[in-house]
């Protein structure tokens, strides 16, 4: 579990710095103390390593989606000991550009979401936002590639009124995909923004 972990970013903390239950103190690392993120919180199961890794490849790129339903349920015990009663309003998934989500025949943070969503009582919103650019794959970019990959790939369908929301995403690894949103829905009027991801990535 990723509990020796930044509050703001997910990132590893040394264990002895990092105590994060309901009795003990938030610690946060250097980058979101001196730069803080455009997101409140953020919440991963675990860190991107085996064997969480290969089952959310799988899922990706091999359609096992009961992997979905196995991760998801793992995420939720994690979750209901963080919450604190403080739920957000919606769960918005990253969305997937229609062509990608066509060839693939899903989107992978739908499937994870979803049980969350209902376990938790949280609307799931997958209609208010798209993705309107076909980006390619961050994994193979530099950070000045990301950042241009990602400029204006997203769009709002229709208007938004929820005031806190969490984004749900599979991976977070460098959070430019997150960020890009983000600015998207804080231009609507959006107070607050949680990230929840099964996995954090080194950045």
């Amino acid at each position: 579990m990723n509990r020796h972990a930044c509050e703001r970013c997910g990132v590893k903390l040394p264990q002895s710095l990092s105590l994060n239950s309901p009795q003990s103190p938030t610690y946060l690392c250097g980058d979101c103390i001196s730069s803080p993120p455009a997101w409140h919180t953020l919440t991963a199961l675990c860190q991107y390593e085996y064997p969480v890794a290969s089952m959310i490849q799988s899922l990706k790129y091999r359609a096992k989606l009961a992997n979905a339903k196995f991760l998801s349920h793992l995420f939720i015990s994690e979750l209901e000991t963080r919450l604190q009663n403080q739920h957000p309003q919606c769960l918005l998934p990253v969305p997937l550009h229609p062509a990608r989500q066509r060839l693939r025949g899903f989107n992978q943070a739908i499937e994870l979401a979803r049980p969350i969503a209902k376990a938790l009582a949280i609307p799931l919103d997958i209609m208010s936002c798209s993705r309107i650019t076909n980006t390619h794959s961050q994994a193979s970019l530099d950070q000045f590639a990301r950042l241009q990959n990602l400029q204006n790939a997203f769009v709002l369908n229709k208007s938004f009124t929820y005031k806190h929301i969490a984004i749900f995403d599979d991976v977070v690894t460098t959070g430019n995909t997150i960020r890009s949103l983000c600015k998207l829905l804080y231009s609507t009027g959006v107070e607050q923004i949680d990230i929840w991801c099964i996995a954090r990535a080194s950045k």
